[in-house]
């Protein structure tokens, strides 16, 4: 047996594996939506056949030519995909005198795509995650690469707690039930409502809510937004609960969080609707040419944010675990590149370094330099747009 073949059969292995822990850990084989959600989720134009949709196609080719394509990648494509050394970071004290005043526009790198929004008197919590693993299990899995940079128990007073879908690295059920026992408010897809109500969360706490749906808080409309992903956390129950994007819009400044997504013609539409943005935060990272649908890369991040009418790029879901075949750097290189290149506003803090608006950006170039490819090397191109929406 080739070595090749031998480490391929010892990785579907352990894929196995983590998939059936996945169901033993959420105690079910299987998630359905209720009666009552089911007939929510009926009403939208975007559930069919027992099971939530995108607007468009959206399939994740992995056949047997892509199988092998994705492990002969695996193991040989040289990357690095992961720090060898700790990663700069800010202090716990720093962030929290970063938010002692909430009144400006101000959000915090937690990691991933976890991050800490204060805006205009309020603030929020984006997709929490503050396990060892993106897993089921702490004992394998994707492991994140720094420990965590504050007790969710020290971060200051939140006023909601905003999730983006139900995949490991975007809800974290130990962090969740956390905060829920400290009094927090969770705003999520349906779906993943009836997931918290399962873990014995209030359903006084929880605000669920559909594409184009909000909440109001005061003066500050929280909305859920198109994405164009998949979502589901054990073997059979995929897009059984609802992916969105999220934006925040306050008295003074609006912000959008993109969660995972392909591209897709909508982000024309938020940009129209609700923009422009003051920041949005993109996700630029975990890419790969055989899910080009589901995560739309660095360069088709830039052109949604132009799509957005946002002023200010900050990158999310890169930099905190090893979930593609890329170098680790490689989201941020490419950003740098098209910040040059298309002349916008691209952010680089460190991990827990915050982002003020009106002040200067934080933009220093704290990450080692590793070889990569680039976009023509390995572009990432989603299927099914118009020409207008590639362009």
């Amino acid at each position: 047996m080739t070595r090749w073949l031998w480490r391929s059969i010892k990785f579907l292995f352990a894929l196995g594996l983590l998939c059936f822990a996945s169901c033993v850990v959420e105690r079910q084989l299987s998630f359905r939506l209720d009666a009552t959600r089911a007939e929510r989720a009926r009403e939208t134009q975007f559930f069919a056949e027992g099971r939530f949709q995108n607007k468009l196609p959206t399939e994740v080719k992995f056949g047997r030519e892509q199988s092998k394509n994705y492990l002969d990648e695996l193991w040989s494509n040289g990357a690095v995909k992961e720090p060898k050394r700790p990663m700069p970071r800010r202090t716990r004290e720093e962030i929290l005198v970063a938010h002692e005043d909430a009144s400006a526009l101000k959000i915090t790198w937690l990691g991933h795509s976890s991050i800490l929004v204060s805006i205009d008197n309020k603030r929020f919590l984006f997709d929490p995650v503050w396990s060892t693993r993106a897993s089921p299990v702490q004992f394998a899995g994707p492991k994140r690469f720094s420990e965590n940079l504050i007790e969710l128990d020290a971060l200051p007073k939140l006023d909601g707690v905003i999730i983006s879908h139900d995949h490991y690295d975007h809800l974290d059920r130990e962090a969740i039930e956390t905060l829920a026992q400290l009094g927090n408010s969770f705003f999520v897809p349906l779906g993943v409502d009836q997931r918290f109500e399962e873990w014995g969360i209030s359903p006084t706490q929880i605000f669920s809510h559909v594409w184009w749906q909000e909440s109001l808080l005061g003066e500050h409309r929280v909305i859920a937004l198109p994405a164009r992903h998949f979502s589901g956390r054990a073997l059979s129950d995929h897009f059984q609960t609802l992916w969105v994007s999220w934006a925040i819009i306050g008295p003074e400044h609006r912000v959008f969080f993109s969660g995972d997504t392909g591209m897709h013609p909508d982000f024309k539409t938020i940009g129209a609707r609700l923009g422009p943005f003051d920041i949005a935060m993109m996700e630029s990272g975990a890419y790969n040419q055989a899910w080009p649908n589901v995560h739309m890369g660095p360069e088709q991040a830039v052109d949604a944010f132009f799509d957005l009418k946002a002023r200010i790029f900050l990158p999310i879901h890169w930099g905190g675990f090893n979930l593609a075949l890329h170098t680790w750097t490689e989201p941020v290189e490419r950003l740098v590149t098209l910040a040059k290149s298309r002349d916008f506003d691209l952010a680089t803090p460190i991990l827990g370094e915050t982002v003020i608006l009106g002040e200067a950006l934080p933009q220093s170039r704290w990450w080692p330099s590793l070889k990569h490819e680039n976009a023509r090397e390995r572009p990432i191109i989603s299927s099914h747009l118009t020409s207008s929406t590639a362009d």
